[in-house]
């Protein structure tokens, strides 16, 4: 999925765009692609059929009434609808209201509705093609096509004044304009997306297919997935091989409505799946004997999640749906919720946990009271962010730019931060009142290339095909090299004269580092793959450690964050320490998440203590600098949360693209839900806490 556009608040706003290769339909982009709010059904006797961006929903009648349901039961965004009237249907999922208008005949999305007034009204034209899409309160897209009887889309622009553009030659889209002018392009072979590339020339994605148009391989420049099928009956894949970039094999085992059964290696590890009649899983168990089961109540709501036997999650709802309370062990958080469903209010085991919140007619936050902390927020028109105050620190201010990003940052000390950006929503400059700055430099990818202090110093990249940092040169001048596996894994860098190399295990997981004096560290996993030990051998010698116990720096290169902190770099850490660099440094920077959605980024700005002033931090600043680091720990633990849970849709998206596999989105979507949650709780905690260890 690809967002060109976005436009962050309480209900944002985004140009997302799609590519499925058995997709024959042509909505005016391109057949294949789809994007969003193009949601539409089709009603054909007790038959129904509802296509949006990712494909295709199949319904039946209930009954003879006018309610249809799934034709067959599985986890998913649509679930049932209903036919009010000859030109409208209701589609209800909890909370969130769609309405369906008939234009021609289909019913075309036109409406959804969320608690607190919020809504996203989607306009037609005659012929049932997008003309707007309008949030209240919020943004707008507006649509611009080609006449004649096949309209083309041409052209997507933001209430911002950003805008894309399409290229399409015949039914096919070849090239996007991007909101800084960069051109990416698409090639195709019979039919079928067959390249994509970006401003620079290289590339991004690579397809091949079978005679058939099932995907046969797939990567990018530098290395390419094989896939094998074998079917059964129906056009569901029985069984998916899949051959990575280095020959390891994973097999792949499904259902016949397409649901993931098992997954096996080549070095004989597996995982089972077992579902409910709803298609849930219910148990989930591996080669090593670990086992995990899930309960659920009569609406497919999740109730308990157990390991091995043991509870580990339980969870209740209110008669609306809500989460009304959450286990986790032996700790129990209780939810209050007023009268419109809100979260007023959260109780912990903890008595010193809990916290009472108010929101507004939206349902945007609005004020957290706990025993030791108020917190007062201030929100826009359009409910976004604009100030917190504590009420023993004082106000931070944050002044946006017209697409909703977080353009100054104030501090109760005075002290101000500056973000510039491109029209891409990426950083280009961030400066402080004190005279300080960094200015990003990028290339037509929108990739890093450059950063310049403002004392003139630079610190520059070296990228391969692929879009990979291969060599930097840091402030000071010191250059590191750095090498690449198929896969994508670090293999080695060198950096002042110092040459180590890392090596990997069959399912890409790192295994050892070995420097230039023989010093190897080899990383023990039990068979769930969780490291044990890492054993380090020196001269001769060897020393084995559990990582928790011992002092292990995070494996990312310290040196560099995407937002550009304008403080000097810290020093490397010593050797002693695990000090692998496993991710790109240099890699485009993605919007953060912050309060009321869209780009807000805690500024790493000001030094340690920070209430911006200089000298001896007092109780303030002390307190100042733990709930920024609250605030920090919190935005990565959903950005980790996120990550996780989309990584556990990833590694099941390719499976999902081929044969569909229902059980990765309901995994993803209760990891994301229930860690956001515990984030949440974590994140009050640690602003309740803030004063410890402060000045008197």
């Amino acid at each position: 999925m690809a967002t060109d556009l976005y436009l962050p608040g309480l209900m944002p706003l985004a140009f997302q765009r799609t590519y499925v290769s058995d997709r024959s339909e042509d909505i005016g982009l391109g057949v294949g692609w789809s994007f969003m709010f193009t949601d539409r059904i089709n009603l054909n006797g007790d038959k129904a059929t509802l296509t949006g961006i990712n494909g295709t929903t199949n319904f039946r009648r209930e009954g003879q009434g006018q309610r249809f349901v799934l034709r067959n039961d599985q986890p998913g965004v649509h679930q049932e609808f209903e036919v009010a009237d000859s030109v409208t249907i209701i589609e209800r999922a909890q909370e969130v209201r769609r309405v369906y208008k008939k234009i021609g005949d289909t019913y075309h999305l036109v409406q959804i509705t969320a608690p607190g007034e919020i809504s996203v009204l989607i306009s037609h034209d005659v012929s049932g093609k997008i003309s707007r899409v309008a949030s209240e309160p919020g943004g707008s897209l507006t649509f611009q096509w080609s006449g004649g009887r096949e309209p083309r889309l041409l052209a997507v622009a933001d209430n911002a004044g950003e805008r894309v553009s399409f290229t399409q030659n015949g039914r096919s889209l070849r090239s996007i304009i991007d909101a800084n002018g960069s051109e990416w392009t698409y090639d195709y072979m019979s039919g079928r997306l067959r390249q994509a590339n970006d401003p620079l020339g290289r590339v991004l994605l690579q397809m091949r297919y079978d005679k058939s148009g099932h995907v046969t391989s797939a990567g990018d420049g530098i290395g390419v997935t094989r896939y094998g099928y074998r079917f059964g009956s129906s056009e569901v894949s029985r069984r998916t091989v899949v051959t990575d970039p280095l020959n390891a094999t994973t097999f792949y085992e499904q259902t016949d409505l397409g649901a993931l059964a098992s997954v096996s290696d080549d070095q004989g590890h597996s995982v089972h799946v077992e579902y409910n009649a709803a298609n849930r899983p219910t148990k989930i168990w591996d080669s090593a004997g670990n086992e995990m089961t899930f309960g659920y109540d009569g609406q497919n709501r999740l109730l308990t999640q157990s390991t091995n036997g043991s509870i580990d999650h339980a969870y209740s709802f209110s008669a609306k749906g809500q989460l009304s309370s959450s286990t986790d062990g032996t700790e129990r958080t209780d939810v209050t919720l007023d009268s419109r469903g809100q979260a007023a209010g959260i109780q912990t085991s903890d008595p010193q946990g809990g916290y009472t919140a108010t929101f507004d007619k939206h349902g945007a936050l609005t004020q957290l009271k706990s025993e030791k902390r108020e917190v007062t927020f201030e929100r826009d028109a359009q409910g976004r962010e604009t100030s917190a105050t504590y009420s023993d620190i004082g106000r931070f201010s944050f002044a946006r730019d017209a697409a909703g990003r977080v353009n100054t940052m104030r501090f109760p000390s005075g002290l101000a931060v500056f973000n510039e950006y491109d029209a891409n929503g990426a950083f280009t400059k961030q400066s402080d009142s004190r005279g300080r700055s960094v200015t990003v430099q990028r290339d037509f990818s929108g990739a890093p290339t450059v950063y310049i202090r403002a004392d003139g110093k630079q610190m520059r990249a070296v990228r391969d095909g692929a879009g990979r940092v291969i060599e930097d040169t840091d402030f000071d001048g010191n250059v590191r090299r750095l090498a690449y596996n198929a896969r994508g894994g670090l293999t080695d860098y060198t950096v002042r004269g110092q040459h180590r190399k890392f090596a990997y295990d069959l399912e890409g997981r790192l295994s050892a580092i070995i420097d230039d004096d023989g010093t190897t560290r080899k990383v023990e996993r039990d068979e769930r793959g969780r490291i044990q030990r890492l054993r380090i051998a020196v001269r001769g010698r060897s020393i084995a450690f559990n990582p928790q116990a011992a002092p292990l720096q995070s494996l990312v290169d310290r040196r560099w964050a995407h937002t550009s902190t304008l403080q000097d770099p810290p020093p490397p850490p010593p050797d002693e320490v695990l000090d692998v660099i496993t991710i790109d440094i240099w890699a485009p920077y993605y919007p953060g998440i912050g309060p009321g959605g869209g780009n807000q980024h805690p500024p790493l700005l000001a030094a340690p203590g920070d209430g911006g002033d200089g000298g001896g931090e007092t109780r303030q600043q002390c307190i100042a600098r733990h709930v920024m680091s609250c605030n920090l720990t919190f935005y990565g633990c959903l950005l980790v949360t996120l990550g996780v849970g989309l990584a556990f849709l990833g590694g099941c998206t390719l499976a999902t693209f081929i044969v569909g596999v229902p059980v990765c989105e309901v995994i993803a979507d209760v990891i994301v839900a229930l860690g956001a949650g515990a984030c949440l709780l974590n994140g009050f905690a640690c602003i309740n806490n803030s004063a410890d260890g402060c000045p008197a």
